[in-house]
């Protein structure tokens, strides 16, 4: 079944793209081009329209997401020193509290110590320089199969979505033939009153998940608007990367 299910991977990303995009295909080719006469320019351009949205989605969230991500990754790097520091005197402050119910211990010092700076600085220091050495070493000639592992899987992902798109636009470019094979197949295998339970069936699970999905997509969209404006209002930095 693993075997197969590898195999038959594109297909099945191919119908759940297909899935995902029926809604505004099924709007650009019904709604918004249907003073187009010729059908096949139509759904041309209505597998275009569809496929440039999607695209343009997944595009303008990288580029939300990827400049704001190395911009907080490299200001947390230049003032780690700065919010260490911050964390450490937080924490003594919350000892200070723990330490005035605690009882003192028999030299005098308090029952909890303090953090220091300066030591947890130096461990932090020495474990960057043993990772720092430990990554020098996975990078060495000899211990590099597992790159090419990780190319070889990359390469069979990229693969499977690039199937899987192309199927995808297969199904919808064909849909209502498709729909018609599926219908004679299940009309020759069944009879007409599980064909009736299953039409019942999928309808109900097709209005059940195209629901949740845009009641997600609905939802998702009003909580990032909210978070946004928050982080404007509270002047928390990298707004729009909390918001996506």
């Amino acid at each position: 079944l693993a075997g197969l299910l590898a195999v038959l991977n594109p297909v099945l990303i191919g119908l759940v793209l297909a899935y995902l995009a029926k809604p505004f295909f099924r709007f650009f080719e019904r709604k918004m081009l249907i003073h187009v006469s010729a059908p096949r320019v139509r759904r041309a351009l209505a597998l275009t329209l569809t496929y440039l949205v999607h695209l343009t989605i997944v595009a303008g969230l990288l580029l939300l997401i990827i400049p704001q991500l190395i911009l907080s990754i490299h200001n947390f790097i230049i003032n780690f020193d700065s919010y260490l520091s911050s964390i450490i005197t937080q924490i003594n402050g919350i000892i200070d509290l723990l330490n005035q119910s605690l009882p003192v211990r028999e030299d005098g010092s308090s029952a909890i110590a303090h953090l220091d700076f300066a030591s947890i600085q130096a461990q932090l220091k020495e474990f960057w320089t043993a990772l720092s050495k430990e990554i020098q070493e996975y990078f060495k000639p000899e211990n590099l199969g597992f790159i090419k592992n990780i190319f070889t899987q990359t390469t069979g992902i990229l693969t499977n979505l690039v199937f899987a798109f192309f199927i995808s636009l297969y199904l919808l470019a064909s849909k209502e033939k498709r729909y018609a094979q599926i219908m004679k197949f299940r009309k020759a295998y069944f009879s007409e009153s599980v064909n009736a339970k299953l039409t019942h069936m999928f309808t109900i699970a097709d209005q059940s998940f195209g629901g949740f999905l845009r009641g997600k997509l609905l939802d998702s969209t009003i909580v990032g608007v909210l978070v946004y404006l928050c982080c404007l209002i509270f002047d928390i930095p990298y707004a729009v990367l909390v918001a996506t």
